[in-house]
């Protein structure tokens, strides 16, 4: 009878060398990772030696920035009219002060710079571009009843020779049912041959929950004041004359624009 051979595999024959080549455990490993850490840095110890402080330069410099702070402050570089009158997110307000930017009549002085910059930037209720110039009239009218009747009462309205407008601002409040298509409708009504939009304007620029059936322009006050402050500050640069009103004018448009932004 022949002896049936049997094979050993090279594991069975060298056990512990097979064991050696097995990867070690992760408790082995941070054994090693802990036993080759290497010592503290030795810092350099003139870092613990006491800093000599010069007193009497130090307090030299602070006085020496007195002068130039108080010639800051007189300059009234950071006045703001607007935190003075704590107009925060008054709606109401905040949207009359925006009728009076946009009014090419304003007495702010820069005519229709701003109403033309914002036309620039939305589409009409067909989805071309409006007109570059409002034309020979253009009335704004915050609080505003297009049709006379007070229960349809838009935020801002804008009646010019070449456009029609409709502004509803939202800041807080939330939106009344049917708002926007209503707006639409009377814009529509009222606009005539002229082309017109409906501008929805929200903190976020969202889309209204209604008048989807009209193209509605939604910006976010954000967006609107990008918008407007880069052709007003082109404009204010130019000017070769700056008188007290008009500087006061200007800042008052700056600040507001920076008011809106954090809407």
């Amino acid at each position: 009878m022949l002896k049936r051979e049997t094979t050993t595999s090279p594991r069975s024959l060298h056990p512990e060398k097979c064991a050696a080549q097995q990867t070690p455990s992760l408790s082995h490993q941070l054994a090693a990772f802990f036993e080759h850490w290497p010592q503290p840095l030795i810092l350099n110890s003139a870092v613990n030696q006491p800093v000599e402080i010069d007193v009497p330069a130090l307090a030299h410099f602070f006085d020496s920035l007195s002068q130039p702070l108080d010639a800051m402050r007189q300059n009234a570089a950071f006045f703001d009219p607007w935190e003075v009158i704590k107009l925060g997110r008054k709606e109401v307000l905040n949207t009359a002060i925006l009728a009076w930017m946009l009014n090419p009549r304003g007495s702010h002085g820069f005519g229709a710079l701003a109403l033309m910059a914002l036309l620039g930037n939305v589409q009409t209720s067909k989805g071309e571009a409006f007109p570059a110039d409002p034309g020979r009239y253009c009335h704004v009218r915050a609080e505003s009843s297009p049709g006379g009747d007070s229960a349809q009462r838009v935020d801002i309205e804008i009646d010019a020779e070449n456009v029609y407008l409709l502004i509803e601002a939202k800041i807080d409040a939330p939106e009344q049912y049917d708002q926007l298509a209503r707006y639409c409708r009377e814009a529509e009504s009222r606009a005539g041959a002229r082309p017109w939009t409906v501008i929805f304007l929200t903190s976020d620029g969202r889309p209204p929950l209604t008048g989807g059936e009209y193209r509605v322009s939604c910006l976010s006050w954000q967006v609107l004041a990008e918008f407007i402050e880069p052709t007003l500050r082109r404009h204010f640069r130019q000017q070769k004359v700056q008188s007290a009103t008009r500087s006061a004018a200007e800042l008052s448009v700056l600040r507001f624009l920076s008011h809106i932004r954090r809407f």
